[in-house]
């Protein structure tokens, strides 16, 4: 993990690539960013991944923060509030600030809703920005389309540059939609379009995604920097075994478990699991006695809807006996569930 956000904080200050402020006088040399001002508009870094609409941007997004701020890189990250009772500011880590910005109603506005919210959640970056000096952020890093276009308007506002992620892109989501899923609005594919051509840096996590990048919304090639998420081996390691990982999490010492982790949506095809779940047993109904199928994870979403449909596909598969449901837990409980 350290040398990917040691890949970022150099993908941004090469002086050929990214041109950052208060360069004059540096006869060119490259500058690392002091402070970098990150966006996440509709989910926070301090949610619990796998509810709601948190998932693997939060932790992207918090590993990536520590890190930079590790190397000496300061980090903000602005977030909607979605209660009232939330400070301002919370210090993630040291080196590592997130701020809540009140835009729209706290709670119950889905995802889908926050467009119109933009403005509001650009307001408050601006006021926040408004009480610092001159040149306080050196660059904006967005995250999702939905920040871009607040990192749009606010980079463009401190002359510094945008470097944005999509995660996800709409038109990649439409082309290989999954069954039961919802088709991404036209209005987010134009925002993305205009995000990627007013980035100067695109982020992409693989060499796929930067061919779909160009391939779908004509990005410029030099504009896109590959950088592969990393992994903080540190907590995702063998550790002490799988014996002890499932002496841990109650879980019988010779089952057979395929493992589903993450939200609960159409598009991560948990019912996969379950079909393939379904033929193993059809194929050696003796491993009946030993398999077991956890679901960890919650609904995408609000979160206040349950997994119904795949609670109703496994009894119409004839596994529900065999299939577990459980809600989302801490990376550290996540890494015995992978090591189990």
């Amino acid at each position: 993990m350290s040398q990917y956000a040691s890949r970022i904080a150099g993908s941004l200050s090469s002086p050929h690539k990214l041109r950052l402020p208060g360069l004059s006088g540096l006869a060119g040399r490259a500058r690392t960013p002091r402070r970098v001002a990150m966006l996440s508009v509709h989910t926070s870094p301090l949610h619990q991944p796998g509810t709601g609409d948190a998932g693997g941007m939060n932790v992207y997004i918090v590993e990536l923060a520590r890190k930079l701020a590790a190397i000496g890189v300061e980090v903000e990250i602005f977030t909607r509030a979605t209660t009232g009772t939330l400070p301002p500011a919370v210090e993630l880590a040291p080196g590592v600030l997130v701020r809540h910005v009140d835009a729209g109603p706290y709670e119950g506005l889905a995802k889908e809703e926050l467009p119109a919210q933009l403005c509001a959640f650009t307001h408050g970056v601006m006021r926040a920005w408004a009480g610092h000096r001159p040149g306080y952020y050196d660059l904006v890093h967005s995250h999702y389309w939905l920040s871009g276009h607040v990192g749009w308007l606010a980079a463009e506002r401190w002359g510094v540059p945008l470097v944005h992620a999509m995660h996800t892109m709409a038109k990649v989501k439409n082309a290989a939609l999954a069954a039961g899923d919802t088709p991404e609005p036209a209005a987010r594919v134009i925002g993305e379009t205009q995000i990627v051509r007013a980035a100067d840096r695109l982020i992409a996590n693989t060499a796929e995604e930067a061919d779909e990048l160009v391939r779908f919304y004509e990005a410029e090639r030099r504009k896109v920097a590959v950088v592969h998420p990393g992994v903080n081996l540190d907590r995702f390691r063998p550790a002490d075994g799988r014996a002890a990982a499932r002496a841990r999490l109650g879980l019988p010492a010779d089952a057979f478990i395929p493992l589903f982790a993450g939200r609960i949506q159409p598009l991560k095809a948990p019912d996969i699991l379950l079909h393939a779940a379904a033929r193993l047993l059809d194929a050696d109904p003796a491993l009946r006695r030993r398999m077991l199928v956890p679901v960890v994870g919650g609904p995408s979403g609000s979160g206040l809807a349950k997994p119904e449909k795949l609670q109703k596909l496994a009894a119409r598969l004839g596994i529900a006996d065999v299939v577990r449901f459980h809600p989302p837990v801490d990376q550290d409980r996540l890494a015995d569930w992978f090591r189990a």
